[in-house]
């Protein structure tokens, strides 16, 4: 019998995917596309002009447009996983991990010890925020606006607190990096 990571792609979709899609009531006729391109070759990330969210908000709606519907399916299984814990699931048999899991998981690590009460706080908040929402929310800077994390400060104070723009970027990257962290 094949592990999982012995498959190519097209044997995980074969196997693992469909199935699994089926099984959830999904009509393969009319409402799953296979085999369809969207790019013409390789996809190249190049430069400082792409945005990480932009990348994965990319993904996630080409794959829409490809017929998944990560609304529907997430209802199907658990409405409360990160976009990309329910493919690795469906996909790899990965555990399951819920957004507050995961969340819960980088508070028990404690990495931020680095920053500030303040910036601490706005961490803290954040990560409450990626457990309700979801990472896109995270990425964008809006997120700063947004209770409670705008009775901290405003966007520029907040950065501020972070030592600049950049510096700010860095720690939310760091951040989804401990929210994807293998425990």
């Amino acid at each position: 019998m094949d592990t999982k990571s012995s498959l190519s792609e097209r044997d995980i979709i074969t196997k693992c995917i469909l199935p699994a899609i089926e099984q959830s009531g999904w009509n393969k006729q009319i409402q799953i596309r296979e085999e369809v391109t969207f790019t013409v070759g390789r996809i190249f990330v190049k430069g400082k002009k792409t945005k990480r969210g932009e990348k994965k908000r990319a993904i996630i709606e080409e794959l829409e447009n490809q017929g998944i519907i990560f609304e529907e399916l997430k209802d199907e299984i658990k409405n409360d996983l990160d976009i990309f814990d329910l493919i690795c699931h469906i996909a790899w048999d990965a555990p399951a991990l819920t957004r507050k899991e995961r969340a819960e998981n980088v508070r028990k690590r404690n990495y931020w010890t680095k920053y500030g009460d303040k910036a601490r706080a706005v961490l803290n908040a954040i990560l409450d925020k990626y457990a309700q929402t979801g990472i896109e929310e995270i990425e964008d800077m809006k997120v700063l606006t947004v209770d409670p994390i705008k009775h901290i400060g405003t966007p520029a104070e907040i950065v501020k607190l972070f030592g600049g723009k950049p510096q700010y970027l860095q720690a939310i990257r760091e951040l989804e990096a401990e929210i994807y962290k293998v425990a």
